[in-house]
């Protein structure tokens, strides 16, 4: 298997978590690079009021932002101070995009998603860092997860695609969602089909973390885009190193710039039922160890084998008005533009 994490215990710890909580910067120097940070000008100014055209969020976002130099400017700043951070846990990982997050006082609700996938194959490991430069609680909305939910089938999470969990969303925020908790500065490396979220910041001063998304050096970072002419399959676009910088959540939507044609990959993508999503979260161990080589077998073969079955009566899809973190945002943009 590709070795992710350069300690064994890092890695047998994400395999079956998909997370690894470790200390990343000092105390001192989240508060520098708060300082920095907050210097700049985004066109929010960090405290958006989440009725503008690209921005409905109620939480400040380096990649919603529009101020272009800002996001570069940021991004120059966050990926200098958490390269020596990437060098010293992961083992040839390199950074994509970086983000700036703000949860001002009685906002910020971020609901449960999976990040992208932003590599070329499904079985391929992307990740992310997250940060948060003050001390973070449930009081003030920190990160909440589903351990073990990463892996479990071969979906490939996208912006406009509806999440295999979408049919039992209340159930995970009831039953798996786990909050954790850090002191600045301390913080965790997940996997980014990781289920994760966080809520609303109840604490009287904002809440500031920082998003760091990785590639493993060999592969490209790509971009998902569903074939307008075939939804069997999604077009898979070789993104440049200022895509982030120059697309927004509504080119997003559309067929975003600063990237070339990669390829295709089948879309293997539908709901699971509650059931479905336990069973498989139990044994989800055993299915990565079989993802990365540690024992034999072909970890998603009842999955596409069901693939099979479906396919020959009406398929088990997500409904178009899915409560997903990303479908929710685009709707409410699109709604902007009526």
């Amino acid at each position: 298997m590709r070795q992710i994490f350069n300690s064994a215990d890092h890695q047998e710890q994400f395999i079956e978590k998909g997370y690894v909580q470790v200390p990343l910067i000092s105390a001192e120097a989240a508060r520098e690079l708060v300082d920095k940070i907050m210097a700049l000008e985004p066109d929010d100014q960090f405290n958006p009021s989440g009725d503008t055209q690209f921005n409905t969020a109620t939480y400040h976002c380096t990649f919603l932002d529009s101020n272009k130099e800002y996001k570069k400017e940021a991004n120059r700043l966050m990926s200098e101070a958490f390269q020596p951070v990437v060098d010293k846990y992961l083992n040839d990982f390199r950074i994509v995009t970086a983000n700036f997050y703000v949860k001002p006082p009685g906002r910020g609700q971020f609901t449960i998603h999976q990040n992208w996938h932003i590599a070329p194959r499904i079985a391929d490991t992307t990740l992310t860092i997250w940060c948060p430069l003050v001390d973070v609680s449930p009081e003030n909305g920190t990160l909440k997860v589903v351990a073990g939910s990463h892996k479990i089938i071969p979906n490939i999470p996208t912006a406009k695609e509806a999440p295999f969990y979408s049919t039992f969303e209340d159930a995970l925020q009831e039953k798996y969602l786990k909050p954790l908790t850090f002191k600045a500065g301390n913080g965790v490396i997940f996997d980014d089909h990781l289920i994760h979220g966080s809520d609303v910041n109840k604490s009287s001063e904002n809440r500031i973390a920082i998003q760091i998304a990785l590639v493993p050096k060999e592969i490209p970072p790509v971009h998902y885009h569903l074939d307008p002419e075939d939804s069997q399959r999604f077009e898979i676009l070789q993104t440049a190193d200022d895509f982030y910088i120059h697309n927004s959540i509504f080119t997003i939507l559309q067929k975003p710039t600063h990237a070339t044609h990669y390829g295709y990959l089948p879309n293997v993508n539908r709901s699971l039922s509650l059931e479905e999503f336990d069973e498989r979260l139990q044994r989800g161990t055993a299915t990565r160890k079989k993802l990365y080589g540690l024992e034999e077998g072909e970890p998603f073969a009842d999955y596409l084998e069901k693939e099979e079955e479906v396919g020959e009566e009406e398929p088990v899809v997500a409904e178009t008005g899915s409560k997903g973190f990303w479908a929710r945002l685009i709707g409410r943009i699109l709604n902007n533009q009526a």
